[in-house]
Formats: C-alpha cells, structure tokens, sequence
C-alpha cells in the first residue's frame, strides 16, 4: 500500500543518503509539499530535524497518534517520545 501524503506524526523510512534505511517520524511538511523535516529523537532531534526530500522516504500507513496530537494542537514533542515511537515501530514490524 503506497501512502499518497505527508502528514506530521506519521512514520517513514529513509531510502536514500547515508542514513539509508533509518525510521523517522515527520515533524512538518515543509511548503509546496517536496520535503519534510523528519526527526528520530537520537541523532536528529526535534530542535533540529532532518530536511528531507519527499522522494528519498518511503512513507509508512503509520501514525504515532500522540505526537501527531500535539503537533496539530502546536504542543511540545520530546525527543524521548519520538525514539519510543519508532521503537514501538520496530517491534510491531518485528512481530513482538
């Protein structure tokens, strides 16, 4: 199932570029809708995420409902619950 559109809180996967292969949550759809800044709460934080090109991530029907809440209502997301987000990810892909 291809996702169509970016939405913050929702998951994603790099394609492209050194950090190939790593899961970030989109804090923002940047204008015009060709990138996103993404974070992973370790080496790209929320104070300073990730710009990325919208065709080097593979966008996953995943949202982390909690950040994407806090995000729409202009609230403050932390580093931790962006790693406990993908981490919840990666253990759902894994089947634990």
């Amino acid at each position: 199932m291809k996702v169509q559109e970016p939405k913050p809180g929702m998951m994603c996967e790099s394609t492209q570029g050194r950090d190939k292969g790593s899961c970030y949550v989109i804090m923002a759809v940047c204008e015009g809708g060709r990138s996103v800044l993404v974070a992973d709460g370790r080496l790209k934080t929320v104070a300073s995420p990730k710009t990325k090109n919208l065709k080097h991530v593979a966008l996953m029907p995943v949202v982390a409902e909690e950040i994407a809440a806090k995000l729409k209502e202009g609230g403050k997301v932390y580093d931790h619950e962006v790693k406990k987000a993908i981490k919840d990810l990666r253990r759902e892909r894994e089947g634990k």
